[in-house]
């Protein structure tokens, strides 16, 4: 339908522009007739792009109306690789030197220590020194320099994770000033990762052969599927109660602990995919 109104409007252009030749008609007839024939190319063009937007959204509300939408969600569970130990070592003197040799003489201190845990270099690492100077201001606000602090830090990875205790104990008498909370992880996130969508997949394919058991049809191929969902909007006191909790959490995760007792847990990754099937029959 639209090639031969495209095609009208051509023929009309050509038979318009020998009439004037012809005839020997003004230039004014000529122009009427291009303004005239460019005015229904645009609106054909404008038709074309309509009758494309209406056939897409026909489709997809064909596509929308034999889809079953569900949630999948999973989780992976494995004993940590290691526990991640985080040790600093604080030193104060008169001078920047000195406070730095004692920090270094307890850095090699530490080493030893962790020498006797059988740690590989590759689970060894020291972070850079820092200097800093210590002041004192006097009635007038004038500030004097009494001193430095230096502070380098020293991370290890423990692996047999039974021995943490000692290790913790260890490192306090070599001089360590203060021990991080420490952090228990795996070599290989990415393969845990994999595992909790891999459940998280095969939960949604369990619910949309539910739902569809109960509808009479059967689940087709996957039309569509995605980790990510655009956010619902939640009422202002659900927020505030979210974020009551979340401050409540912070709280308890930041309090004091004691290094020397500390029992690793098991690491927990969640999945959670969003999963159009098609409808089988």
């Amino acid at each position: 339908m639209l090639q031969i109104v495209l095609l009208s409007c051509q023929r009309s252009t050509i038979k318009a522009y020998g009439s004037v030749r012809k005839h020997r008609l003004p230039p004014f007839y000529l122009r009427s007739a291009w303004r005239f024939t460019l005015g229904a190319f645009k609106e054909c063009l404008n038709m074309k792009y309509l009758l494309a937007v209406c056939l897409a959204a026909a489709v997809g509300a064909v596509h929308a109306e034999s889809l079953i939408r569900v949630k999948g969600e999973g989780q992976a569970e494995v004993a940590p690789d290691y526990v991640r130990v985080t040790g600093v070592i604080y030193s104060e003197s008169k001078t920047a030197q000195q406070a730095k040799q004692t920090a270094d003489a307890s850095a090699r201190a530490v080493v030893r220590a962790i020498k006797k845990f059988k740690i590989k270099d590759q689970d060894l690492a020291f972070s850079g020194v820092s200097v800093q100077r210590k002041v004192e201001y006097d009635r007038n606000s004038n500030q004097k320099i009494v001193g430095f602090v230096v502070n380098r830090s020293i991370t290890v990875k423990l692996r047999d994770l039974k021995r943490y205790e000692l290790l913790a104990e260890a490192l306090t008498r070599a001089g360590i000033s203060e021990i991080q909370r420490p952090q228990a992880a795996v070599d290989d996130p990415h393969a845990l990762k994999v595992a909790a969508l891999k459940q998280a997949t095969e939960n949604a394919r369990r619910k949309a052969a539910e739902i569809a058991g109960g509808l009479g049809v059967t689940v087709g191929a996957p039309y569509e599927i995605s980790e990510e969902r655009q956010p619902v909007p939640m009422p202002f006191n659900q927020r505030r109660a979210v974020r009551a909790e979340m401050a409540a959490d912070g709280a308890l995760a930041g309090g004091s602990y004691d290094p020397l007792l500390f029992v690793p847990e098991n690491i927990k990754v969640d999945a959670t995919v969003w999963v159009a099937f098609k409808i089988g029959g």
